[in-house]
């Protein structure tokens, strides 16, 4: 193998769990204070929020759908779509590996074409490492009227 040489190496202070507490009772933060219920919280989202299709998005959702179908029956990998009012969610239960050619093809459309993406260590899948939720929006979404989607 040939010689290896660092370009650059990164490596961040994070707070803590207790730093961050300590942080908030200096700063008498209340994190009560405007508390809602979950039901409170719900009522809010229900009469603040509202969607707007966009025909754009709605017409390139097919290559979305088709992208993960494509990755999880290729190559086994488990995976829900689910569609709500404004979109669709794709959740993929992946194993930590190196993915190269195809399988890495298909994961990089599913980043392009998703508006935003978290990952999680996959609970509900025993056979999984990781849970990657991907989402893509076919209407603009507004809260308060101000949009919220962000297509960039």
């Amino acid at each position: 193998m040939g010689k290896e040489r660092v370009i650059f190496s990164n490596r961040f202070d994070r707070p803590t769990l207790e730093q961050i507490e300590e942080e908030m009772k200096k700063e008498n933060y209340d994190d009560n204070e405007n508390l809602m219920s979950a039901e409170e919280f719900l009522e809010f989202m229900k009469q603040n929020r509202r969607t707007v299709p966009n025909e754009k998005r709605i017409a390139n959702k097919d290559k979305f759908i088709w992208a993960v179908r494509e990755l999880s029956e290729t190559f086994e990998i488990d995976a829900d779509l689910k569609e709500d009012d404004d979109g669709y969610t794709a959740s993929l239960y992946m194993n930590y590996a190196s993915y190269t050619g195809y399988i890495k093809k298909l994961l990089g459309l599913i980043f392009i074409l998703s508006d935003d993406f978290s990952m999680f260590k996959a609970k509900d899948n025993r056979d999984s490492d990781l849970l990657i939720c991907f989402t893509y929006h076919t209407h603009n979404v507004y809260l308060k009227d101000k949009e919220i989607t962000d297509f960039e």
